[in-house]
C-alpha cells in the first residue's frame, strides 16, 4: 500500500481540481443566464464588471483542464509502476470536460456499497476494530470544508471486494452523480467527503 499512496493522494487532487472545474462550469451558466446585460445596463458597474468576471473565470478554467490532464497523465504513469494498477488508465471525457473515464475493467473487482445514515460518532463505533475503509458523506452547507464534527450526520459507504484497488478508484465507483473528494487524511479508514451536487 505504501507505493500506491501516492497514486491516492494525486487522484484526490485530481477530484479536487474536477470540483473546482464545475463550480467554474456552472458559474459560466449562471454568468449567461442570471447575469445577462439589458439595455438599462449601459454605462453600469455590471456592464464593465461582467466581461472581466467572464475573461477571468475562462483563464481559470483552461488553467484547471491542464491541471486535469496533467494529473491524469501522471496517475497513469503511477499506475504503470505496479503489476496491481497497471491494467487499468483513466482518460478525459470528450464531451464533458469534468468528467474522467476509468479503462480496464475495475469495477470487476471493487464497488463502493450503500451502508446506512448516521452521525461520525456512529461510522467510527461501526468501524472500529475494522480494517475496512469506509466513505463519510457529510451533510454539510456549500461553503463548509470542515471535517466532520462528532454528532454530523451524513451517509455510509463501503468497499466490497479489493479493498486496495477501492481505496485507489472509489471516486469513480461511488454511484453518485458528484464529483467527491476527501476533505480529511485521504489514507484514513474513515474518508471524509466533500463534494459537488450535494
Amino acid at each position: 500500500m505504501k507505493t500506491l499512496l501516492p497514486i491516492v493522494y494525486m487522484i484526490n487532487s485530481l477530484q479536487r481540481v474536477r470540483y473546482q472545474i464545475e463550480v467554474l462550469v456552472f458559474q459560466q451558466r449562471d454568468f449567461d443566464v442570471e447575469w445577462s446585460l439589458t439595455e438599462d445596463d449601459a454605462g453600469s458597474l455590471a456592464e464593465r464588471a461582467l466581461p472581466v468576471l467572464k475573461q477571468t473565470s475562462d483563464q481559470l478554467l483552461e488553467v484547471l483542464l491542464l491541471e486535469k490532464t496533467s494529473l491524469i497523465d501522471r496517475i497513469n504513469q503511477l499506475f504503470l509502476l505496479d503489476s496491481l494498477t497497471s491494467p487499468f488508465s483513466l482518460s478525459c471525457h470528450v464531451d464533458d470536460v469534468s468528467r474522467v473515464l476509468i479503462s480496464g475493467g475495475v469495477e470487476e473487482f471493487v464497488s463502493i456499497d450503500f451502508v446506512t445514515c448516521g452521525s461520525h460518532d456512529e461510522l467510527k463505533r461501526i468501524v472500529e476494530g475494522s480494517s475496512l475503509r469506509h466513505l463519510f458523506l457529510g451533510s454539510r452547507f456549500f461553503d463548509e470544508l470542515a471535517p466532520a464534527k462528532p454528532d454530523m450526520r451524513g451517509e455510509f459507504w463501503c468497499f466490497k471486494g479489493d479493498q486496495l484497488l477501492g481505496h485507489i478508484f472509489w471516486p469513480f465507483l461511488i454511484p453518485l452523480g458528484s464529483t467527491l473528494f476527501s476533505i480529511n487524511n485521504p489514507a484514513s479508514l474513515i474518508i471524509d467527503l466533500e463534494g459537488s451536487e450535494k
